[in-house]
């Protein structure tokens, strides 16, 4: 059977390109891998890299230039996550001694004190209640206790435990649409089926999501917020889970928990209030262990600590390479701001098998059709003829 040498080129010519494609999604792998292929060049990202921000503990800086990072690829980072139960920003009070004899227990923590805190009142309220946060202690608090129905904290109090007691609500078991490859991430979000009721699902805490504030118990919703229904508010635009957050305080409220009361269709999935304190540990799982992993996700310059599915494929980056771009920005700071990036690492598990296989179907080609090598330099040579003549 004749088979056309040029149409035979254009095949080579695909396999090729296939390959450059195959080989751009190269430097994903997941976290066992990226931990063998950084073996002997310093190891993954460490948890010493990043300082932890906010009261969330779940945004952070990286100890290195942030130009290392593409908006919205994560990075694996060496270690695993514990995560608490499922919590939602509540309301924020004054801190008076008479209220202590109200609280089910109290206890300091002088680190991750989100998580701490919520794991130790899980385990005195059995996932109901509230978990109140001021300064370095931790009070737990009946799910009877009466808040206050006025404000009692300003805009520049979200998040500051200096001054207020940062309240969450603990939500309990939650039914999950769970996918395998999000089971870990510790955010939460709702899509809406065509059944019409919510459909719950954890996704990254840095996905751009819609987001729904509502009333606070301190407080109505401002009329800063245009697009009101009743008690919500829709936040303008996808954002991420801190983002949102801050939005709804700002228009007195909180980001909605969970769907209860929302009588309008939805077309999009939207981002929830609910989520899961994190506690980051150097050292890897043990195997008999079920823990998650971590990564980074930077989002409009925000870095966000995020736990994850082992298994899934991230990015990233080996401590020498890293510390190699470190050593040329501090040598070169005076000669002016100069741009570096990064070589990303690229798992080479299977790349040399395909590439044989390009080789021997290469041979083949030229073996069974002798006469193309003839086409493709006689096409050469009749360009070159041609140019003599113009």
């Amino acid at each position: 059977m004749f088979v056309n040498p040029r149409e035979m080129f254009i095949l080579i010519i695909i396999v090729v390109l296939v390959s450059i494609v195959k080989g751009d999604n190269a430097h994903l792998s997941n976290y066992s891998n990226s931990v063998v292929s950084c073996h002997e060049r310093g190891g993954l990202i460490t948890l010493k890299m990043l300082k932890f921000n906010g009261l969330f503990n779940i945004t952070g800086e990286l100890d290195t230039n942030n130009d290392v990072l593409k908006d919205g690829e994560s990075v694996w980072v060496q270690g695993h996550a514990q995560t608490g139960p499922y919590i939602a920003l509540h309301t924020c009070m004054k801190f008076t001694n008479q209220n202590k004899h109200l609280f089910a227990g109290i206890r300091t923590f002088h680190s991750n004190i989100l998580y701490e805190c919520s794991v130790f009142c899980d385990h005195i309220l059995h996932s109901t209640g509230y978990v109140g946060i001021y300064k370095y202690s931790c009070f737990c608090i009946y799910f009877s206790f009466r808040f206050p129905h006025i404000p009692e904290c300003l805009d520049s109090d979200f998040m500051d435990t200096h001054n207020r007691i940062i309240v969450f609500r603990m939500i309990g078991n939650m039914h999950l649409n769970v996918h395998s490859k999000s089971a870990n991430f510790n955010c939460l979000a709702a899509s809406f089926p065509e059944s019409g009721n919510p459909s719950y699902y954890n996704t990254k805490c840095a996905s751009p999501l819609y987001g729904i504030c509502t009333q606070r118990v301190d407080s109505d919703l401002s009329k800063k917020c245009q697009r009101t229904l009743g008690e919500f508010c829709f936040n303008e635009g996808k954002s991420t889970f801190l983002e949102h957050y801050r939005k709804c305080w700002l228009h007195n409220g909180t980001l909605i928990p969970f769907f209860s009361g929302i009588t309008v269709s939805l077309n999009d999935s939207v981002m929830l209030g609910s989520f899961r304190a994190v506690k980051a540990v150097e050292d890897d799982c043990k195997s008999n262990d079920s823990c998650a992993c971590l990564s980074i996700t930077q989002f409009n310059g925000t870095i966000y600590i995020e736990t994850e599915n082992c298994s899934n494929e991230n990015a990233f980056f080996c401590m020498d390479d890293l510390q190699e771009v470190s050593n040329i920005d501090e040598s070169q700071t005076k000669y002016g701001v100069i741009r570096h990036t990064v070589p990303v690492c690229v798992d080479t598990k299977g790349i040399p098998a395909f590439a044989f296989i390009i080789i021997f179907i290469g041979i083949i080609i030229c073996i069974t059709f002798p006469g193309l090598s003839k086409w493709f330099i006689r096409g050469n040579s009749q360009k070159k003829t041609n140019k003599k003549h113009s």
